[in-house]
């Protein structure tokens, strides 16, 4: 009988020990975000723009704050963070050419840049991500929010 309340117990225990664990866990998770969401970053391309290698391919950001804002948010989560390269490392990696067999879907990318005092923003609409990647990456001009289909 009592042999049968100890292992309840126990089961409970390390029930509640592991709830405990996992709350800590997020609650920590949850404050590092927060820090995140403080770094304030201008999204408009101002001319000197950071490089990094996201999924095996160069990608141009706006600025170093863009960049830093996504490697906190990939600190918080645990995940890998995006290297701060140099034009020169980084476009060793550009895409040299796009796979025109494979099914084209078009893409468009929004481009903030500063027009006088105020940022402006331009769509244009390339046939594939690759296409944009490429681009993107010899041109050395950051895009922000690609969406599948054409600009409209």
């Amino acid at each position: 009988m009592y042999f049968r309340y100890f292992i309840i117990l126990s089961v409970f225990t390390a029930f509640w020990l592991c709830e405990t664990r996992q709350r800590k866990q997020q609650s920590l998770v949850d404050s590092q975000f927060a820090n995140c969401s403080k770094l304030d970053c201008m999204y408009h391309f101002t001319g000197n723009p950071s490089w990094s290698i996201v999924n095996g391919t160069c990608r141009v950001f706006p600025n170093d704050c863009i960049l830093n804002k996504l490697n906190c948010i990939h600190r918080s989560m645990n995940m890998t963070e995006y290297p701060n390269l140099t034009k020169e490392e980084c476009q060793m990696s550009c895409p040299t050419s796009c796979d025109i067999n494979k099914l084209l879907l078009p893409v468009c990318a929004n481009f903030i840049y500063m027009a006088g005092p105020r940022a402006s923003k331009i769509d244009l609409t390339f046939p594939s991500q690759c296409h944009l990647d490429k681009w993107s990456c010899w041109n050395g001009i950051p895009f922000m929010l690609p969406i599948k289909g054409i600009c409209s």
